[in-house]
């Protein structure tokens, strides 16, 4: 089968390069792209099935929880029928609370039954909830009551009353026995095709997955079997070329060119061939070529050997006459460095003169600047004090007044203290009077002390007046003192100021006259280095045309000297090169052509 394979492959691409003309990573990619497109399908058919299985075990899960249900309906019933009689033999209450329990339990299941029942088997179970809901309502209403009734009258030792209860108890079971027997009947009908359903879905999920199996170990078969033959195809495609590739090209390498590559592919492996063959044939003419020139270098060097005595021998000849003029040239250009070099220093100082003189005359103009401004500053200081002695005045002039002030209120101080203390005599006076009067003044008594009081407190206030007054006066009298003072030191500071304004005008005049001569010097070295630099410049354009006769001789001599070395060296050459192509006609000789 995988020769089979093999074979098909191969044809296919065999047609696809003679036709397509496709490259190998295009090859390699078609390749992958089959191999990958398989397995894709394959995926796919997985996904499709797994989906089926997924769908399968859903319907499963359902049919055993649908078979759950109905196992548990079954019981709650037989739960109910049980509790049912037992509270009919024995009248016990727990058995009552017991079977509506059981009878509400059976209902819920069946309406879960209900919610999952497949669409078909819905009704029936519809029909059930029904007939359960109708016998629950019989029993409640009507059978559990009537046993009440005969557990009592038994009780009471009414056995006629007990078994008139009785027969109607039977009367009611008969009624509902029909009931009873069509819910058990629907119960186990649903439970058994539950049952069934649920069998049918395993069945159907086992065959599937038999399928499934079956179906991804043939894909994967194929996918092993293409992707084998498809890498044995293209090793083999790729192998074959590149082996004969290898061969040819160690025969190049061992000197055989007699071979030529014949490999009809339109991928990078032809594209290599037809490479090697152009190779191969440039390789052929350059060999070819190689010995034809060889022998003529041969030839050749033999007539540049001979050449090359009679061009020495008139060169060293030159040579010694050259050596001489460089010689006298030398001395010459001696001289002019000399002079040259005294003219430059003395321009160096010349030009040291000048910047020190600029220097001088910038110093002057920074000064005469500086002047400028200080004596600017000191015209604003002189203001500025005059200023501050007139305020200074002012608030002396300010400050007497309030002394003056002070002694006023001194004055007037000393005149409410008179008048409070003769107030206090009068008030005495008054006192003393209404003492006299006895029971008729003692409302004047009263006026006359208060009146008494007021005067003390007067005479206090104005006694810390007085006071205040006096360190006022006092504190007044320094500020006087002390403006006094200010005005005599500014007074004296305008006077320093002006005597510095003086002596700012005689620096300012000073540093103009220092800048004026400084300004004539440095005109009179700029004219001294203007001079120099023209001197220096014709010395070194002559110092310069000595050196450049000078280069030209050694030039001239190194030229002669250097021909001479070359015609040494290329007789020298000339007999490696005859040497050489010796050795490259037997080199050559060893390709085969």
């Amino acid at each position: 089968m995988v020769s089979h394979w093999k074979s098909d492959i191969e044809a296919l691409w065999r047609v696809d390069i003679l036709n397509i003309k496709m490259k190998l990573g295009l090859k390699f990619a078609v390749s992958f792209g089959v191999i990958l497109l398989l397995m894709v399908v394959m995926t796919v058919n997985s996904f499709v099935n797994l989906q089926n299985m997924k769908t399968d075990v859903t319907q499963i899960s359902a049919a055993n929880e649908r078979m759950a249900l109905a196992d548990t309906i079954a019981i709650n019933y037989k739960d109910a029928v049980a509790t049912l009689r037992a509270y009919a033999a024995y009248g016990d209450a727990g058995y009552l609370g017991q079977t509506i329990s059981s009878f509400d339990n059976l209902l819920k299941s069946e309406e879960e039954l209900l919610a999952l029942a497949r669409p078909e088997k819905r009704q029936e179970c519809q029909i059930l909830i029904e007939e359960t809901t109708q016998y629950r309502d019989i029993v409640i209403n009507e059978y559990l009551p009537v046993v009440k009734l005969y557990h009592a009258a038994k009780a009471a030792g009414n056995f006629v009353q007990g078994q008139e209860y009785e027969r109607r108890m039977t009367d009611i079971a008969k009624r509902v026995a029909p009931l009873a027997k069509s819910i058990s009947d629907r119960a186990d009908s649903i439970a058994v095709n539950n049952a069934s359903v649920a069998k049918t879905l395993i069945d159907d999920s086992q065959v599937r997955v038999d399928r499934i199996n079956q179906v991804s170990l043939v894909v994967s078969l194929i996918v092993l079997v293409l992707g084998m033959a498809i890498a044995i195809v293209l090793t083999n495609m790729v192998r074959k070329p590149m082996l004969a590739l290898t061969t040819i090209a160690k025969q190049y390498a061992e000197g055989n060119l007699r071979n030529i590559p014949e490999i009809k592919t339109t991928d990078e492996i032809g594209e290599l061939a037809d490479s090697l063959k152009v190779m191969h044939n440039n390789f052929v003419r350059m060999i070819t070529n190689i010995r034809t020139a060889s022998d003529q270098l041969a030839t050749t060097s033999e007539q540049i050997a001979a050449s090359t005595e009679e061009v020495t021998a008139t060169s060293e000849e030159i040579s010694r006459n050259m050596q001489h003029l460089t010689e006298e040239t030398d001395r010459g250009n001696t001289s002019m460095l000399d002079a040259s070099q005294a003219l430059i220093e003395l321009s160096s100082l010349i030009q040291i003169a000048k910047k020190k003189a600029n220097d001088a005359s910038n110093n002057s103009s920074e000064a005469l600047h500086v002047a400028e401004n200080g004596r600017v500053k000191v015209t604003e200081s002189v203001s500025k004090m005059d200023n501050i002695t007139e305020q200074t005045k002012k608030s002396s002039m300010i400050i007497g007044e309030l002394s003056e002030y002070s002694q006023q209120i001194s004055h007037i101080i000393d005149t409410i203290t008179n008048i409070a203390k003769q107030t206090n005599l009068l008030a005495l006076n008054a006192a003393i009077e209404a003492a006299r009067a006895g029971e008729h003044g003692r409302g004047f008594a009263v006026v006359a002390e208060e009146v008494r009081k007021l005067a003390e407190q007067s005479n206090q206030g104005a006694m810390e007046i007085t006071a205040l007054v006096q360190k006022v006066t006092e504190k007044t009298q320094l500020a006087v003192d002390a403006m006094s003072q200010n005005v005599i030191e500014v007074e004296t500071g305008v006077a320093t100021v002006n005597e510095a304004g003086a002596a700012l005008d005689n620096i300012l005049q000073a540093v103009k006259l220092m800048a004026a001569e400084t300004g004539e010097i440095g005109a009179i070295t700029s004219e001294q280095v203007a001079n120099s630099d023209q001197i220096v410049q014709l010395i070194n354009k002559l110092s310069t045309v000595i050196e450049t006769a000078a280069a030209h001789t050694l030039e001239v001599s190194a030229s002669v000297e250097e021909q001479s070395s070359a015609m040494q060296t290329v007789a020298a050459a000339a007999e490696e090169s005859s040497a050489m192509a010796t050795e490259l006609q037997g080199s050559v000789q060893k390709f085969l052509v």
